[in-house]
């Protein structure tokens, strides 16, 4: 499971907290208290960068698949931006996200040697003659 959850409804008060993170409150009103959970989601995000991050890069980690289960598992190394601008990427690639998926950080070594794997589950239950039942690796 990545940080954000597994599925649109676990997702959705990440994406209105990052919504009303300009806007300010009274101190114990509802917004408020969205925007400290958007905070404490972002210092939890900074501890587990911070915990894989070498020589200014992390390896990140992505498993999924999209829309036609064409399952993916994908490693790279990027280098380290600003928090806010690695949490908004992280946030939007789970509300981009058409299927399951999951985001991970690795350190860059492991993401250095992994292989990028690729397979279409669809077909694969078709060949495997139940077309009706897709099994995720």
């Amino acid at each position: 499971m990545g940080v954000f959850g597994k599925n649109r409804k676990e997702r959705k008060p990440f994406r209105e907290a990052l919504r009303n993170l300009s806007l300010v409150g009274r101190p114990n009103s509802p917004r408020t208290r969205k925007i400290d959970w958007a905070i404490t989601d972002r210092a939890r995000l900074a501890s587990e960068i911070a915990s894989v991050a070498q020589n200014g890069q992390v390896g990140i980690l992505e498993v999924g698949a999209d829309c036609d289960w064409t399952y993916f598992n994908r490693a790279r190394v990027q280098p380290v931006k600003s928090l806010f601008v690695m949490w908004r990427e992280h946030v939007r690639a789970y509300d981009a996200a058409e299927n399951r998926y999951d985001r991970y950080f690795i350190s860059p070594e492991e993401a250095d040697k992994h292989v990028d794997e690729s397979r279409d589950l669809a077909l694969e239950a078709y060949e495997d003659g139940h077309p009706h039942l897709i099994t995720w690796p």
